[in-house]
Formats: structure tokens, C-alpha cells, sequence
């Protein structure tokens, strides 16, 4: 049972261990990701061991961005090749209503196969701060992220 998303059976196989796990939320490593009714490219990160705990988050490639893995990145999710991971980046929703703001510093790498994921933090800051603008995405990138509403996501998550 999630607060946010109601009554949700998890098979086994999708069932995610955080091996790094989520700053401030280290008490709780088993988490699903859970598409979100109505909100396009947004998922939820829903804790499996905490029904209040949930984050929205987006594929990297949503907000036309690629993070550059490292051997060591890869290691935390038993890859080894950037082909067998996915990198989900956490978005923060603001209480007031402004945009919502993606943590591009702290990243989710999720190795879907191995059912690992680790919460990691990067060093480059030069795409951090910056507003989810998903009409933004390069014409060349689009896809199911442009125009994409996040009313969805704030009446699921907040």
C-alpha cells in the first residue's frame, strides 16, 4: 500500500535493492519504480518498506542529459557496461508551486537486470540547478517528455 498511489502489487523481479542507498533515507533500501497515471515520463521511486516515502523521478535521457559513468559507478550495480543501466534523476517538488527542480547531483543508477540501484553523487555541476523545462528538449531528443503535464505528479506526490 502506497499513501500516494493507492493499492500496488510489485512482482518480485521489479522489486529494486539500493546498494548505495538514498542520502538521508538510508534505513530503507527496497524501492520500486512505479509509472505515474497521466504524467508521461514521470515515475515514482516508492519506498517497499516505508508507504510514506516516495520520490518522482525521470530518465536521464527525459531532460536530454547523459551522465558519464565511472568503473566504480558501475560496480555498485554489478554492470559492466553503461548499456545495462539507467540513470533516474530525483526531482524535488516545491511546496509553493514553483517548478519542480531536478537533483542533478545526485543521481539513481539502476541496473534493472541485477535489480540493483545506488544513489550516487557526481562532481560536475554544470547542469545542476536547473528547472525541469520539458518543452525545453532539443526538437532532435523529443519524446514522450515534451509537453508532458506535471499536475499529474504533484497531486500523486505531494
Amino acid at each position: 500500500m502506497t499513501r500516494q498511489l493507492g493499492a500496488v502489487e510489485v512482482a518480485k523481479d521489479k522489486v529494486l535493492c539500493f546498494v548505495a542507498p538514498l542520502l538521508g533515507f538510508e534505513a530503507f533500501r527496497k524501492y520500486a519504480l512505479l509509472p505515474i497515471p497521466g504524467a508521461g515520463p514521470f515515475f515514482c521511486l516508492q519506498s517497499l518498506e516505508e508507504p510514506q516515502l516516495a520520490f518522482p523521478v525521470l530518465r536521464e535521457n527525459e531532460l536530454a542529459i547523459e551522465y558519464p559513468l565511472s568503473p566504480e559507478d558501475l560496480r555498485h550495480v554489478a554492470a559492466t557496461s553503461r548499456d545495462e543501466t539507467t540513470c533516474w534523476v530525483v526531482v524535488a517538488l516545491p511546496a509553493d508551486g514553483r517548478p519542480l527542480r531536478p537533483n542533478f547531483r545526485a543521481p539513481v543508477i539502476v541496473n534493472e537486470k541485477k535489480q540493483l540501484a545506488a544513489q550516487i553523487v557526481v562532481s560536475d555541476e554544470s547542469p545542476i540547478g536547473r528547472t525541469v523545462n520539458v518543452a525545453a528538449v532539443p526538437p532532435e531528443r523529443r519524446n514522450s517528455a515534451a509537453g508532458a503535464s506535471t499536475a499529474p505528479v504533484r497531486s500523486a506526490l505531494a
